[in-house]
């Protein structure tokens, strides 16, 4: 059986910290809205959501700045397929 995890569950582990305070890394899989292409990011962090809004800041590794996500387009959330 697929791993799955609840939209409500995989905020709360996206805004999840370690002991010194610092976000703590996942992995995502999304559509880009763009292409409808379908991409990966490993070892991302969470810099901001927009509560009103549809999308959210991730900052990749390696990477100078966030990038936007919408957030309703992402598939998969640490290897589990994410639900409504």
């Amino acid at each position: 059986m697929e791993k799955l995890i609840r939209h409500k569950e995989m905020w709360a582990q996206m805004n999840a910290r370690d002991n010194k305070g610092r976000p703590v890394p996942f992995d995502m899989e999304f559509v880009k809205v763009s292409t409808g292409e379908l991409v990966r990011w490993e070892g991302c962090w969470l810099t901001s959501f927009h509560a009103k809004g549809d999308t959210i800041n991730v900052q990749c590794p390696g990477e100078n700045h966030p990038k936007k996500v919408h957030r309703l387009l992402i598939t998969r959330f640490n290897g589990a397929k994410v639900y409504l």
